[in-house]
């Protein structure tokens, strides 16, 4: 692996009253991320680098808020974002190491069995059955 590919990755979280996601910030916004994070100045770093739809960011494995300073948002309840982050992490250290690449993808599963942990495994079946059919009738 080289040294590029080591490099931390900054994920944005949104939490609200929706469903949860996760998604990679880009490399050029991510180093715009920490130094704006080193300065602590968290209005600016919405402002600029367009993070707005994101409740918080973790860059460097620390995560921080950011709902509180976006305009027109209530403040997410203390615990929420926490443990969304908290499921990311266990499921991602059991990986043990991804490729950069395929993040995006894992992220998505895990945000969508986050999603749906509240449903019986037949539950969870029968919707990923429904969003395969949905999708496959797409693509013919």
């Amino acid at each position: 692996m080289t040294p590029s590919n080591r490099r931390s990755v900054a994920l944005g979280l949104h939490v609200a009253d929706g469903p949860v996601w996760a998604e990679v910030i880009p490399d050029a916004d991510a180093e715009q991320l920490g130094r704006v994070l080193r300065e602590r100045k968290t209005r600016d770093l919405i402002a600029s680098l367009g993070l707005r739809r994101f409740t918080a960011v973790v860059h460097r494995g620390r995560l921080y808020r950011l709902a509180e300073s976006a305009a027109g948002r209530r403040s997410i309840p203390f615990g929420q974002v926490e443990a969304f982050w908290a499921y990311l992490q266990r499921q991602l250290r059991a990986k043990g190491g991804i490729r950069r690449e395929r993040l995006g993808l894992y992220l998505a599963e895990y945000s969508w069995r986050y999603n749906h942990r509240d449903l019986t495994p037949a539950e969870q079946l029968r919707e990923l059955l429904t969003l395969v059919r949905r999708h496959h009738d797409r693509w013919t």
